[in-house]
């Protein structure tokens, strides 16, 4: 659980059988009373399908820049974020068509499919959404094809060898037994996750700084050595793909990565300069 003077953030490990889909359930309240909260979304590689209170659903696409969303007072949030390649299997969608776009989950999958899901939205609090969240998508994923594998498998590959070239990984799944050639695997990779290799690795990348901020030990660390650690070819490096896609410069982004609230607390030290992109 996160926390920051404004807004709660929880987020939950799927059950067994749904881990091959989806990474996270999550939940996200504003508390009342406060303003407007401002809140900063990074590029991740991932697909989410978020219900906004009583709005209806919507599809959040992979992202390659920041947006802000700004919620009222007393929001209420749920949502499901797929692992990466999962989502254009799940919602049968070229995953690059969705690429820094937020449709209606019934623009993606057609009105019928996405009445299914309409019970998530009815529910009253996050804690009776979640539950019939992870139904729901547990009954519909069932009749769902797979995911792509070999996008499945260059996404982790990727993930897991941040720091060497990322034509290496790709390489390797063009000529794993799969039978398929390496521009074939690009562009099964593109379909799957909203990108290509190179594009989400640089997003992956972000993803471990950030994760690396919230452990004590980075703050001992030079950038320097974290663009070394990372693969990037110097600091300079560094600093432009952070800057580009957080919105932030790494010296700032390191400070307040610890808690998802801290990069986009408004009114708890101003983050939101107006130079974000808002979507």
């Amino acid at each position: 659980m996160s926390f920051s003077p404004h807004s709660r953030y929880r987020e939950f490990r799927p059950a067994a059988g749904l881990d091959r889909w989806v990474g996270r359930f999550w939940s996200q309240t504003i508390l009342p009373g406060a303003d407007t909260f401002f809140q900063r979304v990074l590029p991740d590689g991932c697909v989410d399908i978020v219900w906004i209170d009583s709005g209806p659903a919507r599809v959040v696409g992979p992202a390659t820049q920041p947006f802000v969303e700004r919620l009222a007072p007393g929001t209420s949030i749920v949502g499901v974020r797929f692992r990466p390649g999962a989502a254009a299997a799940a919602l049968n969608v070229d995953a690059s068509e969705l690429r820094n776009l937020q449709p209606e989950l019934a623009a993606v999958m057609g009105d019928t499919a996405a009445r299914q899901f309409d019970p998530i939205g009815d529910a009253p609090t996050p804690a009776a959404q979640l539950p019939i969240l992870e139904r729901t998508m547990r009954t519909y994923l069932m009749r769902r094809p797979p995911p792509d594998p070999g996008a499945i498998a260059l996404a982790a590959a990727i993930e897991v060898r941040i720091g060497l070239p990322v034509r290496d990984a790709v390489g390797a799944a063009g000529a794993g037994g799969s039978g398929i050639s390496e521009r074939q695997a690009r562009r099964r990779f593109r379909q799957a996750v909203g990108y290509g290799p190179k594009a989400f690795q640089r997003i992956a990348r972000l993803a471990r700084l950030r994760e690396w901020a919230a452990r004590d030990g980075v703050r001992s660390r030079t950038l320097a050595q974290l663009a070394y650690d990372l693969g990037y070819a110097d600091q300079a490096h560094l600093t432009r793909e952070v800057t580009r896609l957080a919105g932030m410069s790494p010296a700032v982004l390191l400070r307040v990565a610890p808690t998802i609230q801290a990069i986009s607390d408004h009114a708890g030290r101003n983050l939101q300069d107006g130079k974000s992109v808002a979507r």
